[in-house]
Parts: C-alpha cells; sequence; structure tokens
C-alpha cells in the first residue's frame, strides 16, 4: 500500500510539473507575455522572468489549494481520518506543516523546471537566480491559498468528491488572475497569490516593492488562512456530531 500511494503521489508530481511547463512553454511561444513587458516597460529577457514569476507562483499556490483536499481525500479512503483526529496537535496544524514540507519539494522542482526553461530561452543565470529568491514573497501566498483550500476542505467533508472542482479553480486562476496578463491593485488582488506575483515583479525589476504593497499581501493572505480555519473547524465539528466517515 505506501509503495503504491508513493507511485502514486510521484506521479501525479510529475504530471503537474509536466503541465506547467508545457503550459509556460506555450505561453511563452505564443508572445502571452507582450502586455507584461508594455505595463512594466520590460525588454525581451525580463519579460520571460516576469512570466515566470508568474508560473511560479501560480503553481505553488495551486499545490497549496489543493494539499488539503488531497490529504482528507487519501485519509478518509485509507480510513486513517479518525486516527488523525485524535492526535493532540489540532488537524489544521498538521495539515499546515505538512503543506509547508510538501511546497519546499513542489518549489525545487518547479523553480528548477523553470528555471531550465528560461534558460533554453535565453535568459541569463543572474535572472533565474531571482526565482528562488523569490520564495520568502512566495510564503505568505501559500498561507492564505492553504486557506482557501481548507474552505474546499470543509466541503470535501461532506461533498466528498470535490477534486474536479479543484481542478477547474485551479484552471481558472491561471487566466482570470495577473499570471499571464498585468493588472493593476483591484479585487483581482483579493485572490492570495496575486499581490504576490505583482510584489515579486516589482522586486525583479525595480529592486523594492511599496510598503502598501506588503501591507496588502500581509492582510489578505491573513485573513484568507483565519476565515478557512474558522470555516474548516466549524465544519469538522458539525460533521463529527451529524456526518459519518465511512460513506467513502
Amino acid at each position: 500500500m505506501e509503495l503504491s500511494e508513493a507511485l502514486q503521489y510521484k506521479t501525479g508530481l510529475f504530471m503537474d510539473a509536466l503541465l506547467l511547463i508545457g503550459s509556460f512553454l506555450a505561453a511563452l511561444f505564443l508572445g502571452s507575455g507582450s502586455s507584461l513587458s508594455s505595463f512594466y516597460q520590460a525588454d525581451g529577457a525580463q519579460r520571460e522572468i516576469l512570466l515566470l514569476i508568474g508560473y511560479l507562483f501560480w503553481g505553488n499556490s495551486c499545490a497549496a489549494l489543493g494539499c488539503c483536499t488531497g490529504t482528507l481525500r487519501a485519509e478518509m479512503q485509507e480510513g486513517t481520518f479518525e486516527l488523525r483526529l485524535q492526535s493532540r496537535f489540532p488537524l489544521t496544524l498538521m495539515l499546515f506543516c505538512q503543506l509547508l514540507a510538501d511546497t519546499l519539494l513542489h518549489f525545487l522542482i518547479y523553480g528548477g523546471l523553470l528555471a531550465a526553461a528560461a534558460l533554453f530561452s535565453g535568459s541569463s543565470p543572474a535572472d533565474v537566480r531571482f526565482l528562488f529568491l523569490s520564495l520568502p514573497v512566495l510564503l505568505p501566498c501559500l498561507a492564505g491559498m492553504y486557506g482557501m483550500g481548507l474552505l474546499a476542505g470543509a466541503v470535501s467533508l461532506h461533498a466528498k468528491k470535490t477534486g474536479s472542482l479543484i481542478f477547474l479553480i485551479q484552471t481558472a486562476l491561471l487566466f482570470v488572475t495577473n499570471t499571464l496578463t498585468p493588472s493593476a491593485a483591484g479585487p483581482l488582488f483579493l485572490i492570495p497569490f496575486c499581490p504576490g506575483i505583482d510584489i515579486a515583479r516589482s522586486l525583479y525589476l525595480y529592486g523594492s516593492a511599496s510598503a502598501e504593497a506588503w501591507a496588502a499581501l500581509l492582510c489578505v493572505n491573513l485573513a484568507w488562512l483565519l476565515l478557512g480555519n474558522a470555516v474548516f473547524s466549524f465544519c469538522l465539528k458539525r460533521e463529527r456530531k451529524f456526518g459519518a466517515w465511512d460513506t467513502w
């Protein structure tokens, strides 16, 4: 069973990485970054890094979004969910610690693949190095996306099958956020990783970002984290009282 789970996890990670790099190369060669050049007044080489930043944040944020529901689904199917609930540590804390461990792996894999694609397309090693230095900006975004994932996890406690819904949300986020196209601060920046992308791009181009941008990044993601934790905890208590885990 453990071998099967490990192979399934590695296969899923490989397919996610393949999809990420494939969609990036398609966007790059189709000229999707032209609007980024105009908005940020960037040249061709900088445009590729700006696009890479968007993909790096989107890919890791989608992984954070799916982490909660994926773990819940797997443990409920295996019948180990009740054992986790008996731990002295809150379930949301354990899920978050697991997310941090998975994040490092995803960041290294996604970052490495995107960096290789950037070098292949002509970007300089110095520019590519910035991708890995953007991790401190990415971490608050992952906390916010984890909160969003907890909301989806709250739904999965009752609805069970949410995999297709999560995939649709992840795909939609690629096109409606500032991953591919730039956007000024507005309602779009209520999505956890959108202000992070904007800050990372500003740091890359100008070496700094405004205090307002940093404040928005922290406040938006903290709000999502607190909301997700509150809703998930409420739904978990209700499901333990009125629901049944053996319907999987």
